[in-house]
């Protein structure tokens, strides 16, 4: 249903429960500039209360220095309305003539009307009562006169107000203009009656008793036609509930909830999305597998701490969008089958990845030892160790090398032996540049230099490994997941020394290998990636 293509009807009031009356119309009429009369000072003033009537949801009929015809035609709009409206409220503002017995409220170009004429051109007061008495709802006449005298030529007529006996359901204030003005503009006030404005505010009149009906356009409940459609726009919640509030009240007090129910409304599929997945229950074992699931499928989840924070939410609504579902960065029942398994999948790929590289390295490792260091020959050995330094055969090539060594400790004269033990024992860059520097031909001028490479490169690497060993205390791995990495170390073959949760130099070299296998950066040191996929297919709830 539309609800705005109702506003304003019968059919509208029985859809949302309303009294079944149409909204409150008002006639407000404004002179100052009287022909051949002296012009008013603030005749006009209490036009200013209309733009308040009508943001309250009020039909308001206006008129400027209305002329006979222009107050004709507003009077006969007025009363064809205002037995189908609720609430009605005429504020006058001008000249007025008097009988004595009737009221005339005075056109600006009906100065010169007599007796016979004056019921010709003006508004008799005594019709407009007759049409507030008529009135399914509360009735006001606000009469706004200044002091100024005017000339009437007629004997039977006086300026000014006559004596006003209005109907018991009939509100009449007068006052000033500026008076009538601010009582027009809190007619809607829901915590003041009329009576409590007459009040409040100087230079206001009542006759007979106001209304204390509080506030003074209301419902039939009592309360106001504004707080009432709100009610009901809350019950209905929907889109268009909300715009017909906004409509009839685009200022009202509610009109900020409003506007932000109905952005609350249009963002539903979201919202609808979130408690899906809040329904799921996920423990943070489960987000954390969720986690790994996206490392693994190459998505940057920003860490694996079962808390989906801006970077999970990223990935899941990446990995949606490429997986051909709505990307609202969160999850249902399906979508985490479809993840598990594609991470499944995966981790299978990577296994044989794995496994490939390491035969094709393997194949390479064989076929470069026995090029250079099968033959036992101490260059060919040295080129082995640079290109394998954890090769199937280093073990061996530097058990070789030792052996070289010491049979030149033998064969050596005793100062190049003794200054070699020394650079040896010292084990410094500056030892070896010493005994290079004394012994440019000696036995031990390879080592020498070999011992000079290894220094260079440890400390070229000192820095990574520094930020390599931090980044892998800041995964915190317990006793359980360090064995566990072993056990797993130990099954690839890549002999990680005892399984006992230290790490010595054989783990650093088992991990490089298994790095160097996977296409990892190879550091000797555990990452998030390397623990990932190291423990993909084993091990499912490790970083604890």
């Amino acid at each position: 249903m539309d609800f705005r293509r109702l506003l304003g009807s019968v059919g509208l009031a029985v859809a949302l429960g309303l009294p079944a009356s149409a909204a409150d119309i008002a006639l407000i009429v404004g002179n100052e500039e009287y022909e051949g009369l002296p012009d008013l000072d603030r005749g006009t003033l209490p036009l200013t209360g209309a733009a308040a009537l009508e943001s309250a949801g009020v039909t308001v009929l206006t008129g400027r220095d209305a002329t006979a015809e222009r107050l004709q035609r507003l009077s006969a709009e007025f009363v064809q309305m205002a037995p189908a409206s609720d609430g009605v409220v005429v504020a006058l503002s001008g000249r007025f003539l008097t009988t004595g017995h009737d009221t005339y409220f005075l056109p600006v170009d009906g100065g010169d009307a007599g007796l016979l004429e004056v019921p010709r051109v003006a508004l008799p007061l005594s019709v407009v009562m007759a049409v507030l008495d008529r009135a399914e709802g509360p009735a006001l006449l606000a009469l706004a006169t200044e002091d100024v005298r005017g000339a009437a030529d007629d004997p039977y007529l006086s300026p000014g107000l006559g004596p006003i006996a209005p109907p018991e359901a009939v509100t009449v204030v007068t006052g000033d203009p500026r008076a009538v003005a601010r009582l027009l503009e809190r007619l809607d006030d829901d915590d003041i009656s009329v009576a409590g404005l007459v009040d409040r505010r100087d230079g206001l009149t009542a006759v007979g008793e106001p209304s204390t009906r509080a506030p003074f356009l209301t419902a039939d409940d009592g309360r106001s036609a504004e707080a009432t459609l709100w009610d009901v726009a809350q019950d209905l919640d929907t889109v268009d509930a909300y715009e017909l509030y906004l409509d009839r009240y685009p200022r009202g007090r509610y009109a900020q909830e409003a506007r932000a129910a109905i952005d609350f409304i249009e963002g539903a599929p979201e919202r609808r999305a979130q408690e899906t997945e809040e329904a799921l229950n996920l423990t943070r074992d489960e987000r954390r597998q969720i986690q790994r699931d996206l490392v693994l499928l190459g998505y940057n989840t920003r860490g694996i701490d079962g808390i989906f924070g801006p970077g999970t939410r990223g990935a899941i609504s990446d990995w949606q969008v490429r997986n051909d579902f709505e990307g609202t960065s969160y999850l249902t029942r399906p979508q985490l089958q479809a993840l598990a398994s594609q991470a499944e999948v995966r981790a299978a790929e990577l296994e044989r990845e794995a496994e490939a590289r390491r035969q094709e390295q393997e194949r390479q490792d064989r076929a470069f030892w026995q090029a250079s260091g099968a033959d036992g020959g101490e260059a060919g050995l040295r080129r082995y160790l640079d290109r394998f330094p954890d090769g199937l055969y280093a073990e061996q090539a530097r058990a070789r090398l030792d052996t070289i060594e010491e049979r030149k400790r033998q064969d050596a004269a005793a100062a190049d032996r003794a200054a070699w033990l020394d650079a040896r024992e010292v084990n410094t860059a500056e030892a070896y540049r010493s005994y290079l520097t004394q012994f440019p031909q000696g036995a031990f001028v390879n080592e020498a230099e070999a011992q000079l490479a290894v220094l260079r490169g440890r400390q070229a690497r000192a820095a990574e490994d520094a930020q390599a060993r931090e980044a892998e205390g800041q995964l915190g791995l317990n006793m359980f997941t360090r064995r566990a990495v072993e056990q797993r170390l130990q099954a690839l073959g890549l002999e990680p020394g005892p399984v006992d949760g230290e790490f010595t130099d054989d783990t650093r070299r088992a991990v490089r290998r298994y790095q160097d296998r996977a296409g990892l950066p190879v550091s000797g040191f555990l990452n998030e990636p390397t623990v990932v996929r190291l423990l993909a297919d084993s091990i499912r709830s490790i970083l604890d």
